[in-house]
């Protein structure tokens, strides 16, 4: 039990540390590197697998979730829809850290594997979130809800048994319906609006960027 809890909270801190020195560069930075980022774990993690679970049903969640967080902000003030993100997060660390937890059970080599292989995960997952958090709120709390989300993971590792409900069908496509409400109602008018001639260049491959870390990891190292 020891061993798991100890890798789980490696990955938080580590993360955590990312997310928090990344908050560091320019938001015209921050915007298209979490853009490409998420747009990656859309499309290698979180709309597959909604769509393996649940098939066309998973259709509706992806255009009605980001529809109502839409909805919401316009009365709440941004602030229901930034919760919402932190809790999407908070769900899929539990995932990770039961992931960890499960490794372990192979022996010391295989928790050590799958430990290395979810902390790829997050340290390249880590700035899109924090970008994701400033943009649904203050940019000065962006780091404690990083903080918050991670926490998830040590959850799970002490409670491995929480695999099976992080992996439902229905959290996956409510964590894919949040990040597609941050993406389009969020990040893109944030880009667009920043997105001068002279900076169009760097935009391109900073998305470009983000979206190979998170494409890369998911090949190189995946995490069952």
């Amino acid at each position: 039990m020891l061993l798991p809890l100890a890798s789980a909270l490696l990955v938080v801190l580590c993360s955590w540390l990312v997310g928090r020195h990344s908050l560091r560069l320019p938001a015209k930075w921050l915007a298209p590197l979490a853009c490409g980022a998420l747009l990656a774990v859309l499309a290698t993690h979180l709309i597959p697998e909604a769509w393996e679970g649940a098939g066309y049903y998973s259709l509706i969640g992806f255009a009605a979730i980001p529809l109502l967080l839409a909805a919401v902000d316009r009365f709440a003030h941004q602030k229901v829809a930034g919760s919402a993100q932190v809790v999407a997060d908070f769900l899929h660390s539990l995932g990770d850290g039961a992931t960890i937890s499960t490794g372990y059970l192979a022996g010391f080599l295989g928790g050590f594997v799958t430990t290395l292989s979810v902390l790829a995960h997050e340290l390249a997952k880590s700035p899109a979130d924090v970008a994701t958090f400033a943009a649904t709120g203050k940019r000065a709390r962006a780091n404690q809800k990083n903080l918050i989300a991670h926490a998830g993971t040590i959850l799970g590792a002490a409670l491995p048994s929480l695999h099976a409900v992080a992996e439902l069908s229905w959290i996956t496509i409510v964590s894919a319906g949040v990040i597609l409400y941050v993406l389009i109602f969020r990040l893109t008018p944030e880009l667009i609006g920043d997105f001068r001639k002279r900076d169009r260049a760097l935009q391109v491959a900073l998305g470009l960027l983000g979206f190979t870390l998170i494409w890369l990891t998911a090949k190189l190292l995946p995490v069952s």
